[in-house]
């Protein structure tokens, strides 16, 4: 069952991804992760009491980009980000993981690409990512 709930969420994961080059300010990389966090939680998780678990553990990766340091590889982001959560509930919520890091390490990984080792721009990108997750899990989640 779970597997069959992740697929969407890959699905449209990649459709972003593919757009990625294409962002170019802060509203679009917002827009575009909330976009794809309201659409996995909305059409991928259909239990609406495990959407609102999933939705506040989406709250705790928010700030948790807030908070990187330094420019680290998209494989170190997403494992300085999964710190914040713990791993009971990334093993209990798989869909928590396939919402999150597919968005967070695609538009990681194009503003690398983009900026290389210039952090002001960096955190600026992982800002705007932290401001969609927000944004997209806002109407799910209990934590604001």
């Amino acid at each position: 069952m779970t597997k069959l709930l992740i697929a969407p969420i890959v699905f449209l994961s990649f459709g972003c991804a593919s757009i990625q080059p294409y962002i170019q300010n802060d509203a679009t990389i917002t827009t575009a992760v909330s976009v794809l966090t309201l659409s996995g939680l909305k059409y991928a998780v259909k239990d609406s009491s495990k959407r609102t678990v999933i939705s506040d553990y989406i709250m705790v990766y928010a700030p948790a980009l807030r908070t990187i340091t330094g420019n680290p590889t998209a494989a170190e982001l997403t494992t300085q980000i999964n710190a914040f959560i713990p791993a009971n509930i990334r093993s209990d919520y798989p869909e928590l993981i396939a919402l999150v890091i597919p968005a967070v390490t695609s538009t990681y990984q194009s503003a690398y690409a983009k900026y290389g080792g210039n952090t002001k721009e960096l955190y600026r990108v992982l800002s705007d990512i932290a401001a969609g997750l927000e944004n997209g899990a806002a109407p799910y989640a209990t934590r604001k």
